[in-house]
């Protein structure tokens, strides 16, 4: 099993994450996303095809599912799929944009099943943009900040490989296109 680095980048937000195991289906979690930390005990188990549960501070039981990128991780919890990168990295060749908010990237090889903008459209933070299959999985890929659409680079039913650049956006506040 590999460890998972303490520093780690959420949706492109540096984080730190430990957790521990109690005993039977319990574990320690400790978080810090950008200044607000906190500490809880959540429940977790194994799904049948490959996932796992965990119930959070809510009581809400949430389904994970993971895929291992090149950079990290891809954790589509409850059908929203979420990119982990560790910061304890080297930096690379500098061609990684996942976690860029400019730029909807292909976070595995696969399909796009859909595309849930057009140019010109307004969009929120988090709002599903793009649904990409791989893996027997239906991924959804959310905006990481809110802006504008400003292209759509591949069609749908278009096979797409890992760090292929699916949408641009034109992030609210930045000049850039």
């Amino acid at each position: 099993m590999k460890r998972v680095p303490e520093r780690i980048e959420f949706d492109g937000r540096p984080t730190r994450l430990v957790a521990r195991g109690l005993e039977d289906d319990r574990f320690h979690v400790s978080y810090d996303v950008e200044g607000g930390e906190a500490t809880l005990e959540v429940r977790a188990g194994c799904l049948q095809g490959g996932g796992f549960w965990f119930e959070g501070a809510d009581g809400k039981r949430h389904h994970v599912y993971a895929c291992g990128t090149d950079t990290g991780m891809m954790l589509r919890i409850d059908g929203t799929t979420h990119v982990f990168k560790s910061a304890e990295r080297d930096a690379g060749d500098g061609d990684d944009d996942l976690g860029d908010p400019t730029k909807i990237v292909a976070p595995m090889t696969g399909t796009l099943v859909r595309v849930l903008c057009k140019p010109g459209d307004a969009i929120d933070k988090d709002q599903d943009l793009a649904v990409l299959s791989a893996m027997k999985m239906e991924h959804k890929l959310p905006a990481i900040a809110p802006g504008r659409v400003a292209s759509i680079e591949c069609n749908e039913g278009s096979t797409v490989e890992a760090g292929t650049v699916l949408i641009r956006i034109e992030v609210d506040g930045d000049s850039e296109a």
